[in-house]
């Protein structure tokens, strides 16, 4: 399994009273231009992982398997996903893939039932925010070195979750700097989520921030942070 991690506040917190400063948690924030930030929705709801790889099945081609953040979470009930098999298929094709590519998207479970999630909708739904596909590595002798991942591009993981019939977390803000993007954040703003599936909620919860491609730090940990609107109150 290929965890997501754990994404960073972008202010550190006072040890006394909890509450955000304005002090940067990580350096590396600092180095990425203030244009180059693409922020999405953040969504209250639970991580699942949708881990889909070629299952020579005749008339489905593709094994779908949905899990949640850990491979021992437990599902909401109710929540299902089917991935478009032409769509895989043409997918593959298109960009070249090995047959033995696996494809992990991870996404946000949300609706009724989920957290509060009956503000975005009546039901329940699956938006995905990131893509990682891997492949079996081999060493000269044969050995089996385990499963090489690699990050896709915002732009090939928006590409391929259409393909798939997939749909992906709302991007905000674009074209904006940094600090506008706080400044709108602090302020509150519509959740897009809720508007896209009949909600009757209010205000988003946040903006989650990645820079594309990825760049890492010096621990391999991506450069990305998570901002929400009760935290600057």
């Amino acid at each position: 399994m290929f965890e997501y991690g754990k994404t960073e506040n972008l202010f550190k917190r006072d040890p006394d009273t909890h509450k955000l400063t304005y002090e940067k948690r990580l350096p590396e924030f600092d180095l990425v231009h203030e244009f180059s930030w693409i922020a999405t929705e953040k969504i209250d709801g639970t991580n699942v992982r949708i881990i889909i790889e070629n299952g020579d099945l005749g008339d489905d081609p593709f094994r779908t398997e949905l899990r949640g953040r850990t491979n021992k979470a437990n599902l909401p009930t109710g929540l299902y996903v089917y991935p478009d098999q032409d769509g895989l298929l043409n997918l593959y094709r298109d960009w070249d893939m090995p047959k033995d590519t696996i494809l992990t998207f991870y996404g946000e479970a949300f609706g009724a039932g989920i957290q509060k999630g009956g503000s975005y909708s009546s039901s329940k739904h699956i938006r995905v925010f990131d893509l990682v596909t891997s492949r079996r590595r081999f060493s000269e002798e044969m050995d089996d070195l385990g499963l090489d991942h690699r990050w896709a591009h915002y732009g090939a993981f928006c590409e391929a979750a259409q393909y798939a019939g997939l749909s992906v977390a709302p991007r905000v803000f674009p074209g904006f700097t940094l600090a506008e993007m706080i400044e709108r954040v602090r302020h509150g703003f519509r959740s897009p989520t809720a508007q896209l599936h009949g909600g009757a909620g209010g205000d988003a919860e946040g903006i989650v921030c990645r820079t594309d491609p990825y760049i890492f730090d010096s621990r391999g940990n991506r450069i990305m942070f998570k901002l929400k609107t009760k935290d600057l109150a």
